[in-house]
């Protein structure tokens, strides 16, 4: 995926993938992205996913004189999107309305750490220092570019570190320890309510059930990235 939007290996890439809509602070995000490209020529912006903001993103580079480095890819699936992961270095994250944070993890799951604010669903994801940065919700733009900037200037060994706690922390959410977790926790509920009316057990049981298969769903979306990547890494060699 690299190669036809004319990103070089040596390039650094600034990635985001998602619904590309108003409530996701894309507007902030772009015009952070957009001062870190200013200071730094040999990187780029590359965007998975489409939505209303889509138009606004591409407006903005273009008045920064961006529009050569700034890449939206429209929506992107399969082998094509671990691909769009396996070509970034940082993941950039604005979103103030996340509650599971799930593309946070995919991308960790690839080994990119990621940068984003500390909202709920983000913090719970992002771990300051060790698998990325988190800025304050009033970080600005400009903060935002430095956070970025300063996942670049890291060493090689500074950001293998980075990479492989952005590893180990989507490993934490896979279904054989998340799943797991969470199954303990609202068995543990049903148990402690057994007295309670039927209806309000089958609600226990129903949202426990509802879990499990979303967990199930995310792990196998997150497993089938990372096999892509390792296929694709394999026959690069």
């Amino acid at each position: 995926m690299a190669e036809p939007v004319g990103i070089v290996e040596t390039d650094f890439v600034v990635g985001h993938v998602g619904r590309l809509a108003p409530e996701k602070n894309l507007t902030y995000l772009t015009e952070a992205v957009c001062l870190f490209l200013s200071q730094n020529e040999r990187a780029h912006f590359m965007v998975a996913g489409d939505g209303a903001s889509a138009s606004e993103m591409r407006r903005m580079s273009d008045e920064a004189g961006l529009q050569g480095r700034c890449h939206l890819l429209g929506v992107v699936e399969g082998a094509e999107l671990a691909d769009v992961y396996d070509a970034m270095d940082v993941f950039a994250f604005s979103s103030r309305s996340e509650t599971q944070g799930l593309v946070l993890v995919e991308a960790m799951a690839t080994g990119v750490p990621a940068v984003g604010l500390d909202e709920p669903g983000v913090r719970e994801v992002v771990l300051n220092g060790k698998n990325g940065y988190l800025l304050s919700t009033d970080a600005s733009p400009s903060q935002f570019s430095k956070a970025l900037a300063r996942v670049r200037a890291l060493t090689v060994p500074g950001r293998a570190a980075l990479q492989e706690e952005a590893r180990l922390t989507a490993a934490s959410y896979s279904r054989s320890s998340t799943t797991q977790q969470t199954v303990e926790l609202y068995s543990h509920a049903i148990a402690s309510h057994a007295g309670a009316r039927a209806t309000r057990t089958r609600s226990f049981e129903a949202t426990l059930e509802g879990l499990k298969q979303e967990w199930r769903i995310f792990a196998n979306l997150a497993n089938a990235v990372k096999d892509a990547v390792a296929t694709r890494s394999g026959s690069a060699k």
